[in-house]
């Protein structure tokens, strides 16, 4: 999988102990313009953005899910350094996120406007299905 996100995407992936700054070392953070920690753990992704902050990363983007650390994200912004934090979930909730053209979906819209799947007219009110 690293591998595959190397290769297809403008990006170095390093494999290697997340608890052990020679990860990040590896991976070029003195040099590194962003460094994007999206591990299972929000503590683990904040530790990751402080030592690659620390390290000399310019920018940090760290996932953090659990909604108690969304409400002081400011906070944890400021004190460890962090440029962005994200969570996924919470913004596909808000809408924010904007939906790629999916043409499939469309033509499907398209294809059934007005009529149900069955090929049945569309049920109106007061008429009988």
């Amino acid at each position: 999988m690293i591998n595959n996100l190397s290769n297809n995407l403008d990006v170095i992936c390093v494999e290697g102990q997340r608890r052990e700054p020679e990860t990040l070392t590896e991976a070029g953070a003195a040099d590194a313009d962003l460094i994007m920690a999206a591990m299972r753990s929000d503590e683990m992704n904040m530790v990751c953005g402080i030592s690659a902050r620390k390290l000399g990363t310019k920018h940090v983007i760290a996932r953090i899910r659990d909604t108690g650390y969304m409400k002081q994200t400011e906070f944890l912004r400021e004190a460890l350094g962090l440029s962005v934090i994200v969570n996924p979930e919470l913004e596909c909730a808000k809408g924010d996120i904007p939906h790629p053209p999916l043409p499939e979906r469309d033509k499907g819209r398209r294809l059934f406007q007005g009529q149900r799947r069955d090929n049945r007219a569309p049920h109106t009110a007061g008429q009988q299905a």
